[in-house]
């Protein structure tokens, strides 16, 4: 199901994603080759975090009418807009020194996965077929301007603040699911 969908992302995904991210994956793959690593394993291994995100957007792609490539660059424009690689980043930095914290961990990283694949979806379905990515994301913005600025309130004042905790996150997670019901 995902075969051919997963092979067209990982030949253009770098192309997609917006240029902080893209970034971030060149010089991660710099750094690895850097290290001695080969230069096709230094891309696919700088590529993992997307990659898995790939799943998602194969699966938004093939549940509504939109192109794959579409699907994507809203995907990637929302994680970038809403700080989500941020907020993923501190649900993978937490402790999993036991089976409970390794489980609310997952929890957490894959209600992410599945909300912002969920948000995915909405806001392709609320945009014309060919309006400009970033100008449909900022027509989705204005139009929720309260739901969202709470949460970028929230997630600033959590960004300035010390690392946070499972019980900090979990208020994040799902301050943003609140986000992925709005229409």
């Amino acid at each position: 199901r995902f075969e051919g969908g997963l092979a067209a992302l990982r030949e253009t995904l770098l192309d997609l994603l917006p240029e902080q991210s893209a970034q971030i994956v060149q010089t991660t793959r710099a750094d690895r080759e850097a290290l001695g690593v080969g230069p096709e394993l230094a891309q696919a291994s700088s590529l993992m975090n997307e990659m898995f995100a790939a799943l998602d957007i194969v699966d938004v792609a093939t549940n509504s009418e939109a192109v794959q490539t579409r699907v994507a660059q809203f995907y990637f424009g929302l994680q970038e807009t809403l700080e989500l690689t941020w907020l993923r980043d501190q649900i993978i930095a937490l402790p999993r020194d036991n089976r409970w914290q390794a489980l609310s961990r997952a929890s957490l990283r894959d209600g992410l996965y599945e909300d912002q694949a969920r948000l995915t979806h909405t806001v392709l379905d609320a945009v014309d077929t060919d309006e400009d990515v970033n100008t449909a994301i900022e027509r989705w913005r204005v139009a929720h301007w309260d739901d969202i600025a709470r949460f970028e309130q929230m997630l600033a004042e959590v960004m300035s603040g010390p690392t946070p905790d499972l019980a900090v996150l979990s208020v994040c997670t799902g301050e943003f699911r609140s986000l992925c019901q709005l229409r």
